[in-house]
């Protein structure tokens, strides 16, 4: 079945700065058989199995558990994911893979300490937590390029032990141990504060959009607080058999049990516990989800409009077209910043037709697409076009129309 497609680009002025994020605009017939098209790439659980040296993995449902899915010949202690690789922190070094478990690098970034206890990555840096530095005195913060250059390992230093490291928006958090506390700093480790939630035993950290939760093994509960540092929940999940690690995306909270070798998961406000949700997972001490849902970049705000630009009612063999308006959110949010890389996928039946780079969208500008796509003659029913603005460093869909064509 073939389709004609013709683009026509409006908006602002061309930039040769582009964005990680994707216009997607998929053409289905709903009731002629197609290939699924995925918006993003299917996420899943990730955890070391340190004494596997491997990284397991399943998917987010649970299912599919592969304690052995990336050998690291490599103790991994901790584990981190972004859109495309997977880090973890091992004596010495922080090693890398992609997410498909191909590419081991354990000399990633080398002459690290030997006590890193965290590991986390953003859209630019990948992050370690040492809990004695690499003297063996206090612990420190370390930071790299996301190439494994520009090694920092005094990025942010002044804490007693420090167990964990995680980053969202524009700042970066870390759990210690001896203190007690949950510091936090600038993304460029300015405003440091070693003192901003009163955690208790912290041996790990994770953070979405909204909350900070730790991993307590004294007490075996995870804990939670807001993103300002108030509201502090020290007990949110109780009954965990030695938690090592904790994960967060936009649905659940996930936990690490060294003790029952299991990975336990809830809903973010603490219910629908299930301490088994994935069994027979090795020697855990790290778990961490992909992709990372809106946590590895600022927001790029968007709104999306999909219209049919013809008749709203195309016969089967005729051309049927699309308006795509995009248009970026004024920046009144404090996480907001332009989108670059705006890419055009189009597919059709389930296959890609083509791709189109379009211009940087500055705040309040506007971008449109103009679709013809000829309506397939085997469709029984209304023809759906559908696009979706994906982020593409965090895998996020984050806006997303459908318009479709009466027969």
């Amino acid at each position: 079945m073939s389709a004609s497609v013709v683009f026509g680009l409006i908006g602002s002025r061309a930039s040769a700065l582009l964005t990680r994020v994707t216009i997607v605009v998929v053409t289905l017939c709903l009731a002629w058989p197609t290939l699924a098209v995925a918006a993003a790439p299917a996420p899943h659980i990730y955890w070391a199995n340190t004494f596997a040296s491997s990284i397991g993995r399943a998917n987010i449902d649970g299912t599919g558990a592969n304690p052995s899915f990336a050998i690291t010949g490599a103790l991994p202690f901790e584990v981190a994911v972004d859109g495309q690789h997977m880090y973890w922190a091992t004596p010495g070094a922080i090693g890398s893979a992609k997410l498909d478990g191909t590419g081991v690098n354990n000399n990633f970034v080398t002459g690290l300490g030997n006590n890193l206890n965290g590991v986390a990555v953003d859209a630019q840096h990948v992050y370690w937590a040492d809990g004695f530095g690499s003297a063996g005195g206090p612990g420190i913060v370390g930071r790299a390029n996301l190439n494994g250059m520009s090694v920092n390992q005094n990025f942010i230093t002044g804490h007693d032990e420090v167990t964990g490291v995680a980053v969202e928006g524009q700042h970066i958090y870390w759990s210690d141990y001896d203190s007690g506390q949950i510091g936090t700093a600038n993304l460029d480790g300015s405003d440091a504060s070693n003192y901003f939630v009163n955690a208790s035993n912290p041996t790990a950290i994770a953070v979405n959009s909204q909350y900070i939760y730790w991993a307590n093994d004294v007490s075996a509960t995870i804990g939670r607080a807001s993103l300002d540092g108030s509201s502090v929940n020290p007990s949110l999940v109780t009954g965990l058999n030695e938690p090592k690690a904790v994960a967060v995306d936009g649905q659940h909270v996930y936990w690490a049990n060294g003790g029952s070798h299991s990975i336990g998961r809830a809903n973010l406000d603490g219910t629908g516990v299930n301490q088994n949700f994935i069994t027979g997972a090795g020697d855990l001490s790290g778990v961490a989800v992909s992709p990372p849902i809106g946590l590895t970049a600022p927001a790029v705000l968007f709104k999306l409009r999909l219209a049919a630009a013809g008749p709203r009612s195309v016969a089967a063999g005729k051309f049927a077209i699309y308006r795509v308006t995009v248009s970026d959110v004024p920046l009144r949010h404090a996480r907001a910043q332009a989108a670059k890389n705006v890419e055009i996928v189009i597919t059709s039946a389930g296959r890609l037709v083509r791709r189109v780079l379009v211009p940087t969208l500055q705040s309040g500008r506007t971008h449109t697409v103009h679709v013809r796509l000829r309506v397939p003659s085997r469709v029984h029913g209304p023809f759906c076009v559908t696009a979706a603005a994906i982020d593409k460093n965090a895998q996020d869909v984050i806006a997303h129309d459908c318009a479709p064509v009466a027969r």
